[in-house]
């Protein structure tokens, strides 16, 4: 997967890029206050083989990138996970982003009774 940096929308990249964003992210709620949580969505089908897990993931990363913001980042980590970075939000919107994702996903995809979204998210450690 390239680094795409000049497409709208969120940052899209690999495995070894998310790490090293993951690293820096880290380092800067060490040193200032910022509202970041790391979340991981996990796809689940009931049923189906190889192919049809593939589309359904394919499917999300299409959600992903049209409906995350401009200055988070996406990692497609393996074929059902993902790896998300959110900033500048506070936990309690992290609630309404998943609600939208998952409504606008199953709205697409029209698997809401086979497929099945695991989330979660917590906040970067903060400086006390």
């Amino acid at each position: 997967m390239d680094n795409d940096l000049s497409s709208p929308g969120p940052m899209v990249c690999d495995k070894k890029t998310f790490l090293h964003i993951f690293e820096l992210e880290k380092r800067r709620a060490e040193r200032e206050w910022h509202s970041s949580y790391l979340s991981r969505l996990k796809l689940e089908l009931s049923e189906g083989n190889g192919e049809e897990i593939k589309e359904a993931a394919d499917e999300m990363m299409t959600v992903l990138k049209n409906r995350i913001r401009s200055g988070d980042t996406v990692c497609r980590w393996d074929t059902k996970d993902f790896f998300l970075i959110l900033h500048d939000i506070e936990r309690e919107d992290i609630k309404g982003v998943v609600k939208r994702l998952k409504n606008h996903y199953f709205n697409r995809s029209g698997l809401a009774e086979e497929i099945e979204l695991d989330w979660n998210y917590s906040p970067f450690p903060q400086r006390n």
